[in-house]
């Protein structure tokens, strides 16, 4: 598949003044409403793909309202994304430090990628802004952003290639959910008993071979949001869609992140604190709905997966999202 010209992909959305487009899908009176950010970054190009072929088709999913979002078409030829912001103050300008920042005619600038800015306090551009409201005019019931990873990374983790999709969950938990995804919790000195049962436990569970992400899943099998990114994935899966592998579910395990299964990642609940907050973040945190960023790897910096791979397996996990949602809109 060649790489097609903006017009075609945007042919069936509205644009908006501030420079984004965007589309409905589905009655106005669904349970059950999808706010599904597309296009973040306009050079990670299969998801747009993926939702321009969505939107041409039949619309089959009766007990769902989809809106789409492409954030960024302004970089859709180029590589740069992010966005500037200024203020007066010099330390407001230093946070979050992602790209550095400097000052001109008196105000200092800073860059932000536009997947972290949910959750700052900075000026945001007017399409960042509309992007919010139409979220808010949704109120959605499940949120999904559609990524690539563009970083060369094959210097240093060799099993990207032909990793698949990764699945980056979020949603709300409680604390006990929270303490036992996480290998270790708090400060070891204010609970050194916790701290040891929480070491020794897991030195047992190295011995015995047991997968963390097994244990996980096993205090989150009655949170209604974990079950529903399961029942998501298990349908993508089924369908043919291409999971990322056993390398990286040891790889993320070895840095204690917090996994519930091959290729799945829990984004940390902390971040639901934080300034720095992704679409699927800000949601869960503003209307309790669980969220899915997904994750496929180009083979312009991998080598082994082209774009009617990835394209594909965007459009297979979109069609599970909408094929879960209306059964659980039913």
């Amino acid at each position: 598949m060649l790489k097609p010209h903006l017009s075609e992909i945007t042919k069936n959305m509205t644009l908006h003044e501030s420079g984004i487009f965007y589309t409905y899908r589905g009655s106005v009176h669904a349970p059950q409403r999808l706010y599904l950010l597309a296009m973040t970054h306009g050079n990670e190009i299969a998801g747009p793909i993926a939702v321009s072929k969505l939107i041409e088709a039949e619309w089959r999913w009766p007990n769902v309202q989809m809106v789409t979002v492409f954030q960024d078409p302004d970089t859709y030829i180029d590589e740069g994304y992010g966005f500037v912001s200024s203020t007066e103050k010099e330390d407001e300008a230093a946070w979050p430090p992602l790209w550095g920042y400097r000052q001109d005619d008196e105000r200092f600038w800073f860059y932000v990628d536009e997947n972290s800015a949910w959750g700052n306090n900075a000026i945001v551009p007017d399409r960042h802004q509309k992007m919010r409201e139409i979220m808010h005019e949704l109120e959605p019931t499940f949120t999904l952003s559609l990524h690539e990873t563009v970083q060369k990374e094959t210097k240093r983790n060799e099993f990207w290639a032909g990793a698949g999709n990764l699945l980056i969950e979020i949603w709300p938990m409680n604390s006990a959910e929270i303490s036992s995804i996480i290998q270790y919790e708090g400060n070891p000195l204010s609970n050194p008993l916790g701290w040891a049962a929480k070491t020794a436990f897991e030195f047992i569970r190295g011995i015995l071979r047991i997968p963390r992400w097994k244990v996980a899943v096993k205090a989150l099998k009655n949170n209604p949001h974990y079950q529903l990114t399961t029942k998501i994935a298990e349908k993508y899966v089924g369908s043919g869609g291409q999971i990322a592998g056993k390398k990286w579910t040891e790889y993320l395990e070895y840095l204690r992140d917090m996994v519930v299964g091959p290729g799945r990642l829990v984004h940390g609940p902390e971040w639901a604190l934080s300034e720095w907050k992704t679409a699927t973040d800000y949601a869960a945190t503003t209307f309790g709905c669980p969220g899915v960023t997904t994750e496929t790897f180009q083979s312009a910096e991998i080598g082994l997966r082209g774009l009617d791979d990835r394209v594909q397996n965007q459009l297979l996990y979109i069609t599970a999202v909408l094929d879960v949602l209306n059964e659980e809109g039913s």
